[in-house]
């Protein structure tokens, strides 16, 4: 049913299987690019605003940036949807923005050796995969490498907020916005690809982003009480 025809008569309170599942899928599949778009700016704007990387691990924002561009050149391998590719594209630059401010930021000031690692190694493989020097076998652990990234990128977030007992400058709203586009991708792929792994995958990204939630809450407060003692004194 076209799309235009399948809204008209959902107007007119003429519901059918067939509509309400394009209208869902449509639906959702906006809100993915939507907060694709927007799931990375509160966390731009808390590190320059607090001129601060505190309570940011490294580890997980080196495993982000991977994680979206292997997800952007695997999605074009795949020839999946245009809309795919950008949130992936938008997701990327923006960690790779995060990235830049807490280079800038950082009071324990990060070697020009491990920068230009980083960069010469993420400027060759963005070289390979632009320029067809990947082969099968590669391409395939470019796909198989989306939970193992994920994986480094929350846990090492956890961990590193659990050992320092500080939040410092992370943005709960850039936690929540991540973990509302990851139920959005869940609820994308059970009506467009219906691809169980696939939406396995995001099931365990989104409960990731749930047990940071909670490890923020818990040393929120650890922040806020240190804040409080500082000033009494």
């Amino acid at each position: 049913m076209d799309p235009v025809d399948c809204w008209n008569s959902t107007i007119n309170l003429n519901f059918s299987n067939e509509c309400l599942s394009l209208l869902i899928s449509k639906t959702s599949a906006l809100l993915v690019f939507f907060l694709a778009c927007i799931s990375k700016l509160p966390q731009i704007i808390s590190i320059y605003l607090a001129k601060s990387n505190k309570g940011l691990s490294y580890l997980s924002i080196y495993s982000e940036i991977y994680l979206f561009f292997f997800n952007c050149v695997y999605s074009r391998y795949k020839n999946a949807y245009f809309s795919t590719i950008c949130e992936n594209i938008i997701i990327f630059l923006q960690s790779v923005i995060i990235l830049m401010l807490a280079w800038k930021y950082s009071k324990n000031k990060i070697s020009y050796f491990e920068k230009l690692i980083f960069s010469l190694s993420l400027n060759a493989i963005i070289y390979m995969c632009s320029n067809d020097k990947v082969n099968e076998r590669m391409w395939e652990f470019i796909g198989k490498s989306y939970l193992i990234l994920l994986t480094f990128s929350r846990i090492s977030q956890i961990y590193f907020i659990y050992s320092n007992k500080s939040t410092g400058s992370l943005s709960l709203l850039a936690v929540w916005l991540t973990l509302l586009w990851s139920l959005a991708k869940i609820l994308s792929s059970m009506t467009e690809a219906q691809d169980f792994i696939n939406i396995l995958s995001y099931v365990y990204s989104a409960a990731l982003n749930f047990i940071l939630i909670l490890v923020f809450y818990r040393y929120r407060y650890t922040d806020a009480s240190n804040k409080q003692k500082i000033k009494s004194q």
